[in-house]
């Protein structure tokens, strides 16, 4: 029986720009992000992506497009054989390689503060250590 091979396309800037194309050995249930990290790790240490996340799908950070649609390099699975194209994410500026500038979203979120009502309720057993 063969190796399974997957190829990576990964669409870097700077120094290294265009388009560098990578060949891994699969991995059972191999994600974006793993193939990432061995890529980073095995072959080329000058790639640039967001390694440091939560790995569950919910910060968002490890956020690249995957042949050509919006996903989480932690939640996405390529396939034996598959051949991938990893792009940065969506509509904001590229800092370098896969990695970009989510600055701009949290300036753009509505700043919200507790009133005196939410902060009370909150409070109210809760073992928050109010009082202490």
């Amino acid at each position: 029986m063969t190796e399974s091979i997957v190829t990576v396309s990964i669409r870097r800037s700077g120094e290294a720009e265009g388009i560098a194309r990578y060949k891994l050995g699969y991995e059972e249930n191999m994600t974006v992000l793993r193939a990432l990290e061995r890529i980073y790790m095995e072959i080329d240490p000058s790639l640039a992506f967001r390694h440091y996340c939560c790995k569950i799908g919910v910060c968002g950070s490890c956020a690249v497009k995957v042949n050509g649609k919006s996903a989480f390099g932690c939640k996405t699975t390529i396939a034996p054989n598959e051949e991938v194209l990893i792009e940065p994410v969506g509509r904001r500026r590229t800092i370098r390689d896969l990695v970009v500038d989510f600055s701009t979203a949290e300036r753009s979120l509505p700043e919200r503060t507790m009133g005196a009502e939410e902060q009370g309720a909150k409070g109210k057993g809760q073992g928050d250590g109010a009082g202490r």
